[in-house]
């Protein structure tokens, strides 16, 4: 007897398992996972904004958009910043991303498609850490309404659409610079459609006049109060820092590191675009087809381009930053996924819940090995540590904000040395005088190697290790006291 497997039911299945999981697995490492990456950068300033100081001055630096670290500070209101609070922070973009996206794919696309797009985002939610508190996510919260909102303009010809789209973009850009990147590609189809002759000159000009309205409405008061607090340091952290920012690696490697990023997290996205199995609709129904969805898919288009273009040529790649990448491409592959014959979609389906899985399983496999591995107790331990043998109102100086943060302790840094590997910024020549004024150092050994051997010698001549601990987050923490 011949078994027939329905593929289609099949996928929604897995895809609805896969849905489940992930979120299961969510809401587990919200109260299990360390703080990783930029969370305790936002947790310092955060708090720091609690008390009445404002970024960019005096020793709150801060390269992000400002919007992150209010955001934090805004839950600080109501909950002690801790490991879940700031993970549940991270979690609550990460959800209403995936109801955006979910909406969006089931008005254009269909409930079907709308519940693999979901599975879709969610299992690259997961590779990306998405539980985590990033500027990311709003960013590309506020960014795809932007496009939604400019969606609702190209079916409906209403102007405030084009207005509302650059208010939305403007928020996504204060939670961080990329946002910009909706724009342009807002800006590009535009163009576009003036050089097909669908819009005017006239129209072009007048469409970006008004999306630029919406973005300057939003702006101009957030400019003009860092402006009146900070002058030219705000944008000193924001923009300056940012183009002068270089590490040690090469182009050479950081190409090759996108393009294995690329292949891995986003392979099977680009199969379902790339390969061309015969369409569902003859002829005549693809005339019919709406033309929205020929827009839509434009637009996502052109800001895919825009974007890998951007990763290609930048000097540091992450993760994280790619979900801005993947919130575009996953409607867009469903777009090109609905238009196949169900014959031609049996290898594709196949294809795509073995690449699930298998990122499902590396990801975890990845979490459970780098971050599940006790570095939360860990990082608890140190707490612990910090708060018994070092007394309140100490200067502690770290490069890494988690422990001063985690010790509640103010962290005297200069900001040049939040990111020590960039010497074209500062050499830090005058790093051994500015240790006069610290009581506490503590050093990992991922942050000693930057320091330089001048440096360090300079911090080990003046300080004395009090404790070790080994293998936190795959490196060594040591705290220093100053010698009698």
């Amino acid at each position: 007897m011949k078994i027939r497997v329905n593929t289609r039911k099949f996928l929604l299945l897995f895809s609805f398992i896969l849905i489940i999981s992930c979120l299961i697995l969510k809401v587990f490492l919200i109260f299990n996972f360390p703080l990783l990456n930029n969370e305790p950068f936002f947790a310092v300033r955060a708090l720091e904004i609690t008390k009445g100081n404002v970024l960019h001055t005096g020793n709150l630096f801060n390269n992000h958009g400002p919007l992150s670290v209010y955001f934090l500070s805004f839950v600080s209101i109501f909950s002690e910043l801790n490991w879940s609070s700031i993970h549940l922070a991270g979690f609550f973009w990460d959800l209403l991303i995936l109801i955006t996206l979910f909406f969006i794919s089931r008005k254009y696309l269909g409930l079907e498609n709308a519940i693999i797009s979901s599975a879709i985002y969610l299992v690259l939610s997961v590779a990306f850490y998405g539980t985590i508190y990033n500027s990311e996510y709003p960013c590309a919260f506020f960014g795809l309404l932007g496009f939604l909102a400019y969606i609702k303009f190209l079916e409906k010809n209403k102007s405030n659409y084009l207005f509302l789209a650059g208010f939305l973009i403007a928020i996504s850009l204060w939670f961080k610079q990329t946002g910009f990147f909706f724009f342009l590609a807002i800006f590009f189809n535009e163009l576009y459609l003036n050089f097909k002759r669908e819009n005017s000159f006239r129209k072009l000009i007048k469409n970006n006049l008004i999306i630029i309205s919406g973005i300057l409405i939003f702006s101009l008061p957030l400019l003009t109060y860092f402006f009146y607090y900070t002058q030219w340091k705000f944008l000193e952290d924001m923009i300056i820092f940012n183009l002068l920012f270089e590490t040690r690696h090469s182009r050479i490697i950081v190409l090759g590191k996108f393009i294995r990023m690329l292949a891995f997290y986003f392979g099977f996205l680009f199969v379902l675009i790339l390969a061309k199995p015969k369409r569902t609709e003859s002829e005549n129904e693809i005339k019919k087809e709406p033309k929205i969805i020929h827009k839509i898919t434009r637009l996502f288009m052109i800001y895919s381009i825009i974007m890998i273009l951007f990763f290609a040529i930048n000097r540091e790649l992450f993760g994280t930053h790619l979900m801005q990448l993947a919130v575009v491409l996953i409607p867009l592959s469903m777009i090109y996924y609905s238009k196949y014959k169900d014959n031609s979609l049996k290898i594709i389906r196949i294809l795509l819940i073995i690449s699930l899985l298998s990122i499902f399983m590396v990801s975890l496999e990845e979490i459970a090995r780098e971050h599940l591995n006790d570095e939360k107790i860990e990082q608890e331990q140190i707490q612990s540590f910090m708060k018994k043998e070092i007394p309140r109102g100490s200067l502690v100086y770290s490069v890494f904000d988690l422990y001063p943060f985690l010790g509640g302790y103010q962290n005297p840094y200069r900001w040049t040395t939040l990111q020590p590997n960039v010497e074209s910024i500062d050499p830090m020549d005058d790093f051994c005088n500015f240790l006069d004024n610290v009581d506490y150092i503590i050093f990992t050994g991922h942050q000693k190697k930057y320091l330089g051997k001048k440096n360090l010698n300079c911090a080990y001549s003046k300080f004395t290790i009090i404790k070790e601990f080994e293998d936190i987050g795959q490196s060594n923490v040591e705290i220093l006291k100053k010698s009698s």
